[in-house]
């Protein structure tokens, strides 16, 4: 598997650049979409493993937000809410 970080900068010439590793360097970027993993053969490598988890794990966390947001925009009929004002 294939991990390569793009970065774009308009105000510069040279506005293109890009880093490329596999995932047995254990790359600190973990935003792999989750269709992509399902479709990864099987690893001894621990690096990779460990890399694969770090995406799940945020996949996971992504699901929690948006579904916290999602209850946030619609509380139930009754719900309290107490606002902090506290300026200290």
């Amino acid at each position: 598997m294939g991990v390569f970080l793009t970065e774009r900068n308009s105000r510069d010439y040279f506005n293109f650049n890009y880093k490329d590793m596999d995932e047995t360097c254990g790359p600190y970027e973990c935003s792999c979409p989750k269709r992509i993993l399902d479709k990864l053969s099987p690893t001894d490598n621990e690096y990779a493993k460990e890399w694969r988890k770090n995406c799940r794990d945020r996949i996971e966390k992504n699901k929690k937000i948006k579904k916290d947001i999602k209850q946030l925009k619609q509380p139930p009929i009754g719900t309290k809410i107490k606002i902090n004002n506290d300026k200290n």
